[in-house]
């Protein structure tokens, strides 16, 4: 097997050994081109550097006057005027302040982005003020340590109109920033843009920087004790009613989309948080909903909720966008701080309000409609039937260092992998997918980002070639793990000051050997060298660790990436592992990989349950399910097997196991010292239980969600476009409706009329 080539550390002593004339040397570097291009040529990489997911940004053209509009709804006040209709909205604006009404023509319900009893409520000037913008600019000085807000008072606004509704340019005057948004309504949705060209700041008069702006923050606000609820997405989703009792205290939160923007390899505290893995959120009240989708900068977006409380009795979520991030940097040679960067993180900024009515006003209604826009703008496609009904990884092993020399713990070679399949086979357990993780030389990430060649402690390249054929004679899925982020010092090719990924603070990410390697690097030096030669060893698919699990800005000199350009840069990678095999998975669920994945592992299935959310809700699976297969964490490493797998069932996910064919107490002093509870004989009969019930459920893995709801005290229902009923009972009781009952700690599938 090919392998990379690495410079000689003395380059006269390889010359003067070597005596080799020019001739000679020609001679050989065409045997070696020949011989690696026996074994597989490298692919030719992308040209684009900064990718992106989102499409281009395409403004609405200006009018050259207001149109005329016949109609007024009765409750929309006189000082706000229409401007603007489609089929289904027309929508209202007050010049005063630029806050909007829009009205809802199906049903005559009118969403404001200022409550309407504004003015009758106790609160501060300055917090009334705030509430009634529709964006709030936030900033800081020239010492970039703490942010402001700017007041909404002091801004100057001129309006334009365009094509479906209006461009609004404020100036903060004072502050020394101006910039435009558009309120624009389709159809059913209104579209609020920040375009980045109209983003101005006047740092060199003013000394200050924009850090943010939050965009509608009231927008259908309420108070407590009215009907309805926000909808969060929180991990797997998260519901925030507005009757149930709560602290005085207001209670707030704001998280970024798609997981934390910084990492830090070495961490000495953990505090165990979901992260937000679709740009979603949505608010129910009454017979009316929203469902808020950030289309463009949601990599630069928070998503913000409040409860009402003393000092703010509104109820409202909101989205934020992101313009300077904090980071640690070191002034003068001094301490480090937490300063805002002096770079603007660049991009265009839009969210789209969609707008629910009757049977679709709620959770599921939300949920469904992400699901269309996936479909409709992102290239989302349902995946095929015969989908596989469990997923088996198979850790390999791992190296175990030692002052004189590296150990290889074996735990799995490639002829127990077959032999545990030919096992389950034998008990009816067929239609899987197979993962080995640590196949590569040094097992499990020892030597990324070099993958190759086989370890031969394993068995070798003909031992995984035999693997292969044998499942794939069975059609089995068999994926390879691989790692394009990490570099480790067993490894060798990476350079950090200029391979690595930089931090806001500019500095590369690692320490200890090991670094973060740039999306753009892995992809041109790695990815189109390897994935020919892993795709001849007769793999179905790439397993892609982290790939649908983090996305972050670096500022690397060569390759400068926003959060946006690095995820896009390793969905490149997928494309290629696509191309070369026919199947990717990865780990993570952050929603932009969905179009690119064939599965997702690791997928969160609950939320993490901040006191001021009520319930815990497959917002996220609903969104999903039939468009990607997923799976949960691995059911042996969970500590509540049983109500583990009903929420497997109940969210429509398919068991996960990661596997070894020794005991895991081999894996003592080794850096998978995580991996306690995986030996397959132990798990077997478990394995095969889960496996018949995931046959009564085969029929739903290509269809939609299209219901779900509570039945009573931890008892759900999941409903399928089909007709399939699920019904889960988390109780230790049996449930009980009429004929049905579901027995404690259990669960029923109900197909079609039944």
């Amino acid at each position: 097997m090919c392998g990379s080539t690495r410079t000689p550390s003395g380059g006269g002593h390889f010359r003067s050994d070597c005596h080799l004339n020019i001739t000679h040397l020609l001679s050989l570097l065409t045997v070696i081109m020949l011989l690696s291009g026996c074994r597989g040529a490298s692919l030719e990489a992308p040209q684009e550097t900064s990718p992106r997911l989102n499409p281009p940004l395409n403004l609405p053209p200006p009018l050259e006057s207001w149109p005329s509009l016949e109609g007024r709804h009765p409750d929309v006040p006189t000082d706000y005027e229409p401007i603007a209709e489609s089929t289904h909205l027309r929508l209202y604006l007050k010049k005063a302040t630029s806050a909007l009404i829009v009205e809802d023509r199906r049903s005559g319900r009118l969403w404001r982005s200022a409550p309407a009893d504004l003015k009758e409520v106790k609160l501060s000037q300055a917090w009334r003020r705030r509430i009634e913008a529709p964006v709030l600019l936030g900033y800081t000085d020239a010492d970039r340590g703490r942010a402001n807000t700017a007041k909404p008072e002091g801004a100057e606004i001129d309006y334009m109109p365009v094509e479906g509704g209006v461009r609004a340019h404020y100036r903060f005057a004072e502050e020394g920033f101006e910039f435009s948004v558009y309120y624009v309504i389709r159809d059913d949705f209104l579209e609020l843009t920040i375009p980045e060209k109209e983003v101005v700041e006047y740092s060199a008069e003013t000394g200050n920087t924009l850090v943010s702006v939050d965009v509608l923050p009231f927008l259908g606000a309420t108070h407590d004790g009215e009907e309805g609820y926000i909808v969060f997405p929180d991990g797997s989703g998260a519901l925030m009613s507005f009757t149930s009792p709560h602290p005085e205290a207001v209670q707030e939160i704001s998280v970024p989309v798609y997981g934390q923007e910084q990492v830090q390899l070495q961490r000495s505290d953990y505090t165990y948080q979901c992260s937000i893995p679709i740009p979603l959120f949505g608010l129910v009240s009454g017979d009316g909903a929203f469902a808020a989708v950030i289309t463009q900068g949601d990599f630069d977006a928070l998503i913000g909720v409040g409860r009402s409380g003393k000092s703010i009795p509104y109820n409202h979520v909101w989205a934020s966008f992101v313009y300077r991030r904090q980071g640690q940097f070191s002034l003068m040679g001094g301490q480090p701080a937490w300063l805002y960067e002096p770079d603007m993180v660049r991009g265009d900024r839009q969210v789209r309000y969609y707008f629910l009515t009757a049977e679709a006003a709620n959770y599921v209604g939300i949920a469904s409609r992400y699901r269309a826009f996936l479909i409709e703008e992102r290239g989302a496609r349902r995946v095929g039937q015969d989908m596989p009904l469990m997923t088996l990884t198979f850790f390999m092993g791992v190296e175990r260092r030692t002052w004189f020399m590296r150990e290889l713990v074996r735990t799995t070679s490639f002829a127990d992998v077959q032999r545990i399949v030919e096992d389950l086979a034998s008990a009816g357990v067929t239609r899987i997918d197979v993962t080995l993780e640590g196949w590569n030389k040094g097992g499990a990430e020892s030597r990324y980002p070099q993958r190759l060649p086989v370890e031969r402690r394993l068995g070798g390249e003909e031992g995984l070639r035999a693997l292969a054929a044998y499942l794939r004679a069975r059609s089995i899925r068999l994926f390879l793990s691989d790692n394009y982020l990490l570099a480790l010092p067993g490894g060798g090719g990476i350079f950090p000051y200029s391979d690595a990924v930089r931090g806001v603070d500019g500095l590369p990410v690692g320490g200890g050997g090991v670094y973060l390697i740039n999306p753009q690097v892995a992809l041109r030096r790695f990815a189109v060298r390897d994935l020919p030669r892993m795709a001849e060893l007769g793999a179905s698919g790439l397993w892609l660790n982290y790939f649908a699990g983090l996305a972050l800005p670096d500022t690397n000199d060569r390759y400068p990436l926003g959060r946006e350009n690095f995820a896009a840069s390793w969905m490149q990678i997928a494309r290629l592992a696509r191309e070369q095999f026919g199947a990717v998975a990865m780990y993570g669920d952050n929603g932009y990989a969905v179009p690119h994945a064939d599965r997702l592992d690791y997928v969160q299935l609950d939320s993490t349950h901040y006191d001021m959310f009520d319930e815990t809700i497959p917002l996220y699976q609903i969104a999903v399910h039939g468009l990607v297969l997923y799976s949960g964490q691995p059911y042996n490493l969970m500590n509540d097997g049983r109500r583990t797998q009903l929420r497997q069932i109940e969210y429509g996910a398919i068991p996960n196991f990661v596997l070894t064919y020794e005991s895991p107490a081999l894996l003592a002093r080794t850096s998978a010292n995580w991996l306690w509870s995986s030996q397959y004989e132990f798990w077997r009969p478990e394995i095969i239980r889960q496996y018949q019930d995931m046959e009564e459920l085969a029929h739903t893995l290509d269809r939609f969600i299209v219901g779900h709801t509570r039945l009573a005290s931890n008892v759900y229902q999941t409903t399928y476009e089909d007709g399939t009923r699920v019904i889960v009972n988390y109780t230790d009781q049996p449930y009980t409706a009429g004929t049905l009952t579901v027995p404690a700690l259990d669960f029923v599938v109900l197909r079609g009329g039944e």
